[in-house]
């Protein structure tokens, strides 16, 4: 503005001293030679000034045709839209993602674009947008202009200029990532039918050995019919860990309350317990065991109460006692009864009988704790930790 002012200045006194209008102003040489310096140094300045400005037009072009570069070839679609949800600008990614000629595109609705059943996704976004005014996506089913449906990343934040609360939407092609997780799904739910039907035939093999062994007792009497019962017992201890595998929407734990009372049912049926004569007092929390723990566990289960049931008790009256709780140190089971008690000097590391060898080599497997009392009836406390997956490869 300064510049602009000095220039009018320069002009009118130049102008007066052609003119000759100043009266009382004797025109000399010094004047003149005087305007015609400033009038030469001023030109100086406004030569710079232009080529100021020359210099600043070429950067703003090429700054422009850098932006359009990126703009237009990033590997991004981008759209701007109005208050109305109609395209007002979009760049040649945007357009040939979906297809259409970008001239083509303008003051058209993006939500055209938009799969039928995505579109409400797409109202919700916007609404998010206007309450939140902060950067909202999603993952949207497009649709192209020739009718092909892809998946697409959008991602959008609200614009105030002339669009008045529209929005610019930056959209990506997630296509090859949406099919290569629809064929990873697919193959998880094929390899969960096949577990699922790996553990229902393990349990059906496993229940037909039951079956096989008991009919095998009618056949025998004495001491080799009440092997076949214990190797019943044990066989189906297996069969019903599987039984909750195949059951269990995870395929790799288990619900050990559940476990336990079938297991302690099943016994009770197998060596012909009348109902109502032993009663049993369960306390067992909600826990899980993986396959590793769940096994030697439950055979250890079927081994103690197998032994209640066969020399705990005179005419089959009393009490069966099972506990399991989560503790500071593990899991704690106990397995105790009322009965006629163990002999007091009973070595389980050094036991003649097989149950009870079992039971020491299966604890020692899960790494275990046994604690006997056989104080008022006999009480085993095992402290014991969940084993980690050993991988079998």
């Amino acid at each position: 503005m300064a510049k602009d002012t000095k220039s009018i200045q320069l002009r009118k006194k130049a102008e007066l001293l052609v003119q000759n209008q100043f009266k009382d102003i004797i025109i000399k040489d010094i004047d003149v030679e005087e305007v015609i310096n400033e009038l030469r140094t001023h030109q100086v300045e406004l030569e710079m000034q232009n080529e100021e400005l020359r210099e600043t037009q070429i950067k703003l072009a090429n700054s422009r045709s850098k932006y359009f570069d990126l703009y237009n070839l990033a590997p991004v679609g981008y759209f701007t839209l109005d208050k109305n949800g109609l395209i007002i600008d979009a760049n040649l990614v945007g357009a040939s993602l979906l297809n259409i000629e970008i001239h083509d595109l303008n003051k058209i609705a993006f939500i055209q674009f938009i799969n039928l059943e995505d579109r409400n996704k797409f109202h919700q976004l916007w609404q998010r947008a206007l309450k939140t005014e902060d950067k909202e996506s999603s993952e949207i089913q497009m649709i192209t202009n020739k009718g092909k449906l892809f998946y697409a990343h959008l991602e959008s934040i609200l614009t105030y200029d002339e669009t008045e609360n529209g929005l610019r939407i930056a959209l990506f092609d997630i296509s090859d990532r949406k099919n290569s997780e629809d064929k990873i799904q697919l193959s998880l739910i094929e390899k969960e039918v096949l577990i699922r039907e790996i553990h229902h035939r393990v349990k059906n093999n496993l229940q037909i050995i039951t079956s096989l062994l008991h009919l095998q007792e009618d056949t025998v009497n004495g001491d080799m019919a009440a092997v076949l019962r214990e190797i019943e017992g044990r066989v189906k201890s297996m069969a019903i860990i599987h039984e909750n595998l195949y059951q269990s929407p995870t395929f790799n734990d288990i619900n050990f309350k559940l476990y336990i009372e079938k297991l302690l049912y099943d016994i009770l049926y197998i060596y012909g317990i009348p109902k109502g004569t032993i009663k049993t007092n369960l306390n067992i929390q909600e826990i899980r065991l993986n396959l590793d723990t769940a096994i030697p566990i439950g055979l250890i289960i079927n081994e103690l109460i197998t032994n209640i049931v066969k020399y705990a008790f005179t005419d089959f009256k009393g009490t069966i006692t099972i506990k399991l709780k989560s503790c500071p140190n593990g899991i704690e089971l106990i397995i105790a009864d009322d009965g006629i008690g163990l002999p007091k000097n009973i070595d389980i590391e050094n036991s003649e009988t097989l149950g009870l060898q079992l039971v020491h080599n299966l604890i020692n497997q899960i790494e275990g704790k046994l604690e006997i009392d056989i104080n008022n009836g006999t009480e085993f406390k095992i402290l014991f930790k969940q084993l980690k997956y050993k991988n079998r490869n």
